[in-house]
């Protein structure tokens, strides 16, 4: 399938650019937690679509810890 390319290519820069934004601990960083959180949606349909469910599930659960991130970001 041609958009899994596309699907795993942009999480893996999302993943990066939001790993770069929050590793420079500035304003905006908090922003990072939305992008890696899109990234792990990503990953996951990308993971279901080859049929990789270990790598699903790990994003699952990184999804549930950047809603957590976000939630207290927000808090």
């Amino acid at each position: 399938m041609k958009i899994n390319n596309y699907i795993n290519k942009l999480g893996t820069v999302l993943g990066v650019i939001a790993a770069i934004l929050l590793s420079l601990n500035i304003s905006i960083s908090q922003y990072s937690f939305i992008l890696f959180g899109i990234s792990s949606i990503l990953w996951f349909i990308y993971a279901y679509n080859i049929k990789e469910y270990s790598l699903m599930w790990m994003n699952i659960f990184y999804f549930i810890i950047d809603l957590f991130a976000v939630y207290r970001w927000i808090m």
